[in-house]
């Protein structure tokens, strides 16, 4: 692996540097982050006093962990600690979606141009025209993003200034309906960043096999966790109203034979009874199972980078194991961790 430092405007290569560590976790919809240590004192050291600072300076440029093969990693710099006595510099970074939190639909200065209506797009549709009002208003508003397709469908919004929604907020009514949103960094032939903005029910891009038990098995530290804290057998949501007039939507999972465990949960917001829904239904669907979490490494130099990150379906091999019953199993990885300097990689993985 290698780190390189980016413009968070254009993308632009500006260096590459050698960190003394680098942990750093890229996951699929939205938290990676990681946090590099750089000695500025190091014998070697290619960066003048004024260079460093300008190539840490915080959320004009974006630190990227990658490999022959393409990006792994790729975080805006929001903090560093800095330690005169070692003249070791940690550098935290964050993704692309941190911005996003605190962006409203409107600079501002801007407020009576504040409100977006959405009507009848396809989810990329939607996920394209909240992306577009996030950079519509100049340069300093600009990010390198690859938007997915507009489209008919039936996602519809109508957002007003005094919500005071920001851009998160407007990704998250849309991933409320049982949609992922991803932001892939990818690096192009002349080693410019860019960010593919992927919008699915389930994000996939395509299957690799890879055998668990077998004696050259890449895969190493293999455990299994299953979690049933978030699992339901019903939900109702309560939407825009007070009292008797207020929205609301339910859906429960058919012929369940556990205990019954129903919830409710919150969509204020929302005010269309068939968007509400689906808020209802995404809601029962991703909670109706327990979900199992399988956890390994695996050697990437003996599986190729792309093969492994988050949105690749696995296809992982098992023989003869004293809790797994003997067979393939598709999962999908869904984050994947390790550090700047190494090249073994931890996939986290959920049936595909």
């Amino acid at each position: 692996m290698r780190l390189q430092i980016h413009s968070t405007f254009t993308g632009a290569h500006r260096c590459r540097l050698t960190p003394s560590a680098g942990p750093w976790t890229r996951r699929l919809t939205g938290g990676s982050n990681a946090q590099h240590t750089f000695l500025l004192n190091a014998a070697g050291w290619p960066l003048s006093p004024s260079q460093n600072r300008d190539v840490f300076e915080d959320t004009r440029n974006t630190v990227v962990v990658a490999d022959d093969t393409g990006a792994a990693y790729a975080g805006i710099i929001q903090r560093s600690d800095y330690a005169r006595s070692n003249g070791a510099l940690k550098v935290r970074s964050v993704d692309i979606r941190s911005i996003m939190k605190d962006r409203l639909l409107h600079g501002v200065n801007a407020y009576p141009l504040g409100n977006l209506t959405i009507v009848n797009r396809s989810n990329e549709g939607a996920v394209r025209a909240i992306l577009q009002r996030a950079m519509q208003w100049g340069p300093l508003w600009e990010f390198p993003l690859d938007l997915p397709p507009d489209g008919p469908g039936d996602f519809s919004a109508d957002w007003r200034n005094y919500q005071g929604m920001t851009i998160e907020d407007c990704l998250n009514a849309v991933e409320e309906r049982g949609v992922e949103i991803d932001f892939h960094p990818t690096l192009n032939a002349q080693n410019v960043l860019r960010w593919q903005v992927r919008v699915a029910p389930k994000i996939t891009s395509g299957a690799f096999d890879l055998p668990v038990t077998s004696p050259k098995s890449p895969i190493s530290k293999l455990s299994i966790a299953r979690d049933a804290s978030r699992r339901l057998t019903g939900a109702i949501v309560f939407g825009n109203g007070m009292d008797e007039d207020m929205v609301t939507a339910w859906a429960g999972v058919p012929g369940f034979t556990i205990p019954v465990r129903d919830a409710s949960r919150s969509a204020k917001d929302e005010r269309d009874a068939a968007q509400l829904q689906q808020i209802a239904n995404a809601y029962v669907a991703e909670s109706a199972d327990p979900i199992e979490e399988w956890s390994f490494t695996v050697d990437t130099t003996k599986v190729p980078l792309p093969n492994l990150l988050p949105g690749r379906v696995l296809n992982l091999d098992v023989r003869g194991d004293k809790w797994i019953p003997d067979g393939s199993y598709r999962k999908r990885v869904i984050a994947l961790s390790g550090d700047a300097l190494g090249h073994v990689v931890t996939p986290e993985v959920q049936d595909a």
